[in-house]
């Protein structure tokens, strides 16, 4: 499926995150808050799309059971939140341009960014923005909605964490960011 076809527009509120997958975008917080704010919410409200890209094949595989995990650990049902689309294709700047414009927001729950060129774009794009307020956030975003976040060990797993070790990442309020 193309950007093109990629038909977002009957939903009123179009919430957009891109990322590799990575303990230190914090996913399943993501996903898990989703949920919660749009449960029992008209269907055609919100929607969610993950633009995810994975280094490692079966974390793509097999992440519609990843979905289903945190939705059970909710006691919901799929039909009780609002649609979450996950999108997978390598896409152009031109086409990524043409996708990132269908959205409304861009919402992140990352512990620890530098640079996030995804967040920026939409940014530049004049698009509703819900971020952590931790790293640079706050001294480049112009459209953002801080959530508050507050420090804890850093939790990253494998080979980077030597890049973490002994650094601190930022924990969201999870009850601010399912407010906003």
């Amino acid at each position: 499926m193309g950007s093109d076809s990629f038909d977002l527009s009957e939903f009123e509120y179009r919430f957009l995150n891109i990322q590799e997958i990575s303990e230190r975008k914090n996913i399943d917080t993501l996903i898990k808050g989703f949920m919660e704010a749009t449960q029992g919410m008209d269907r055609k409200r919100a929607c969610l799309t993950l633009k995810l890209a994975s280094y490692s094949e079966n974390r793509l595989d097999n992440f519609g059971k990843r979905i289903a995990k945190i939705r059970k650990s909710l006691g919901i049902e799929q039909n009780e939140h609002c649609p979450i689309f996950v999108y997978g294709e390598i896409l152009s700047d031109e086409l990524m341009n043409v996708f990132m414009n269908k959205f409304t927001h861009y919402i992140s729950a990352s512990y620890v960014e530098g640079w996030d060129m995804s967040m920026a774009r939409m940014d530049a794009m004049e698009k509703q923005l819900i971020v952590p307020n931790h790293s640079a956030y706050p001294e480049y975003l112009q459209h953002g909605h801080f959530v508050s976040a507050k420090p804890i060990p850093c939790n990253q797993k494998g080979a980077l964490n030597r890049l973490y070790h002994n650094a601190n990442w930022f924990e969201i309020d999870y009850t601010e960011f399912v407010s906003k």
